[in-house]
């Protein structure tokens, strides 16, 4: 999937609004060599390969028990 980004877009933000979340920026930092070195903000106009697919954090976190024994 490509995406092509506003002025002042950020990268969690486009996952979310892609996937509803967004749990694997990584992956997206690998389909896209130098974006990381861009910083925070990206400029307009910049096409961005999403992965088809990103797993939810809960399909990959261990659950967390807060009370009583694991």
């Amino acid at each position: 999937m490509i995406v092509r980004t506003r002025q002042g877009d950020m990268l969690d933000d486009l996952l979310y609004e892609a996937f509803g979340h967004h749990s694997d920026i990584a992956a997206v930092l690998d389909l896209n060599p130098g974006l990381a070195a861009r910083g925070p903000l990206l400029p307009a106009g910049l096409e961005l390969r999403l992965p088809d697919t990103v797993p939810s954090a809960r399909d990959v976190a261990e659950p967390v028990r807060l009370w009583g024994r694991p």
